[in-house]
């Protein structure tokens, strides 16, 4: 009986032993992950990144585009677009360029009909163009008056192209598009595709006279201009963003930005936005 307890002592030690180990020791935190320096500096501003000082409504901008707008002696101009930018020509008039635009009749209480697709007469296009000059507005876009087009068409029915940034190279207009595409019956099956860039002759911006595939590795819509003022559409008009910029990249003139491939898109002036199917 001694020889079993003298030979059970070393193993009842060692049991002690083990549940002797504070309980903290097996349940110790991780130690911190130290930050990685190279994320950290991708995340930093860009020296170019333009810094926004103040907002005013434009009131020149508000009323004219809400009077060519309210304007219903043409039925086949522009009623009100998103996704806006605007390019000086070479001869001294202003080109603006939109994404969503609605054509047609507008209302007395600032409403419009239902769209084509729906069984109104509302023309609903997924880009245009108006020219500027000497305080009126012309509505640019390809088709006929009956049969209004866009001016950057669609390859078939499931593709459309929403307008970036534009500039001028040598004479010629170059803006760039993103190309979405719908792939299948919900209304939000779609899904942005390809940028390309669209080069137009400043004496006739129906339709493009070249089409150029561009990198599409994040659907970029174009690179920063070097924009001192910037004029966005909002529900209630047109403002101005002081936006004071070192950039020296080629750019567009008083361009009104918007996030590349985001759904969340300004409404024209003095317009109740409703959702459309896209064409």
């Amino acid at each position: 009986m001694t020889r079993f307890r003298t030979a059970l002592a070393p193993l009842a030690i060692a049991l002690l032993g083990l549940t002797a180990v504070p309980q903290q020791a097996w349940a110790a935190p991780p130690k911190p992950v130290p930050p990685v320096q190279g994320k950290q500096a991708a995340t930093a501003a860009s020296p170019c990144a333009p810094t926004v000082t103040g907002a005013t409504t434009n009131a020149r901008l508000t009323s004219l585009f809400t009077t060519h707008g309210n304007d219903n002696s043409s039925l086949n101009d522009w009623t009100g677009a998103d996704g806006t930018y605007s390019l000086r020509l070479p001869s001294g008039r202003e080109l603006w360029v939109f994404s969503d635009t609605f054509l047609g009749r507008v209302n007395p209480d600032g409403s419009r009909p239902p769209v084509v697709e729906e069984g109104g007469t509302t023309v609903f296009l997924n880009n245009s163009f108006a020219v500027e000059r000497d305080g009126r507005l012309s509505t640019i876009h390809d088709g006929t008056a009956a049969k209004p087009e866009a001016v950057m068409p669609p390859r078939d029915k499931n593709h459309w192209y929403w307008a970036g940034d534009a500039t001028l190279a040598g004479g010629i207009v170059e803006v760039t598009y993103q190309e979405y595409e719908r792939y299948g019956p919900g209304a939000w099956d779609w899904r942005w595709h390809r940028n390309v860039l669209a080069r137009f002759a400043p004496g006739r911006l129906q339709q493009p006279i070249s089409v150029h595939d561009l990198p599409s590795g994040h659907g970029a819509p174009g690179p920063p201009g070097p924009s001192r003022t910037g004029v966005t559409p909002t529900s209630t008009g047109w403002r101005t963003s002081a936006r004071p910029s070192t950039c020296t990249s080629p750019g567009s003139r008083g361009r009104a930005c918007s996030a590349p491939g985001s759904t969340s898109r300004p409404t024209a002036p003095g317009r109740r936005a409703r959702p459309t199917r896209r064409a």
